[in-house]
């Protein structure tokens, strides 16, 4: 989903960081030092900001799943809660709820 969509300025592959034999990570984050990398982040948000919300609500999923929990990193301060009619109809609108249902069905973390 995340070539699909070409959401790249989002996430990025840190093979030597594999969990799970999941090697895709949210940018904005030195997995160095897994300290957060302040200019990385920013853009990170600007990017998210400027995207339309059924691709925000795209993104908040992989994160949502990616966390496990909820996120105060990436999302604090930015849309990311909708109400699931509203989702469902903006993803069947854009073509994109069988990717979308696709993805959190078969996400390795269930």
């Amino acid at each position: 989903m995340i070539a699909r969509y070409e959401f790249d300025a989002f996430f990025t592959r840190v093979p030597d960081r594999a969990v799970n034999g999941i090697d895709v990570r949210p940018r904005g984050v030195d997995y160095r030092t897994d300290e957060v990398d302040a200019a990385a982040m920013a853009e990170w948000r600007r990017a998210y900001k400027a995207l339309p919300p059924v691709r925000q609500m795209m993104v908040a999923t992989i994160i949502w799943l990616y966390r496990g929990e909820p996120d105060k990193t990436w999302l604090a301060r930015l849309p990311s809660t909708w109400h699931a009619a509203d989702a469902v109809a903006a993803l069947v609108e854009a073509g994109a709820l069988r990717d979308w249902s696709r993805f959190v069905a078969l996400y390795p973390g269930w």
